[in-house]
């Protein structure tokens, strides 16, 4: 067993399954900060760097990871990906994306 999964028993052990999915919604609402954090790096409007503003993504994505590795002890299968729905969701992305780029071709001048 490496240092991960033993400090992820740890907090399974010490953890509730309510404590774990608290601690998920907070580093989630994270991730949401650092993105936009990272979009403001790339529209020039922030004094941050792109490489503090990429090291605290990873952070806060690390931290979600975390979560969802003891929350997968608790809830078993909780997160594990149904491979159909992942590919549904990303065609479903790329025709939005397709779309967007539809929309501004028809909108430009």
């Amino acid at each position: 067993m490496n240092e991960f999964q033993k400090q992820a028993m740890r907090v399974d052990d010490l953890a509730s399954t309510e404590q774990v999915l608290r601690q998920l919604a907070e580093e989630a609402s994270e991730v949401s900060q650092a993105a936009l954090k990272m979009i403001r790096v790339f529209e020039e409007t922030t004094p941050v760097s792109f490489q503090e503003a990429k090291s605290k993504l990873n952070e806060e994505i690390t931290d979600v990871f975390n979560c969802l590795a003891v929350l997968n002890k608790k809830v078993s299968g909780v997160c594990s990906v149904d491979r159909e729905m992942q590919i549904q969701k990303m065609k479903r992305w790329a025709e939005r994306m397709k779309n967007v780029e539809k929309s501004k071709k028809e909108h430009s001048y």
